[in-house]
């Protein structure tokens, strides 16, 4: 096995490293973007509620993301109700996957390893 070629093992052992001194950062950015787009949706889903009718009862979902809690308002309507359950348990299991820094930094490795073995064959990977 030649050094001078490529990238060899030891890089790809020096860069888990440093990727896993920060997996703990980047699972905690991931649950304070997610806490922050939600808090983004549900202020416009109560003021859009607020403006368009009397009724001000608003129902929320619960979905947890490490250590923040999410909380996400359900529409009114049944049909989108039942909607938007299945798109919230969806989005539950990402991002549980995402902010569990475990999970996330064997997903990361996975991608590492894929890609050290695509290259030594010699194609590229096109996405």
């Amino acid at each position: 096995m030649s050094l001078d070629h490529g990238r060899s093992i030891v890089g790809y052992v020096i860069a888990g490293i440093l990727l896993s001194l920060f997996i703990g950062l980047i699972s905690y950015g991931i649950a304070f973007f997610a806490k922050y787009m939600s808090s983004i949706l549900s202020s416009t889903y109560e003021i859009g509620v607020n403006t368009t009718s009397n009724n001000n009862n608003i129902t929320y979902t619960t979905i947890h993301a490490g250590n923040e809690t999410i909380q996400l308002p359900k529409p009114r309507n049944p049909a989108l109700s039942t909607i938007t359950d299945l798109v919230f348990k969806i989005l539950d299991v990402v991002i549980n996957t995402l902010t569990h820094p475990v999970t996330l930094a064997v997903l990361i490795a996975i991608t590492l390893i894929v890609y050290a073995i695509v290259e030594k064959r010699g194609t590229s990977i096109s996405i």
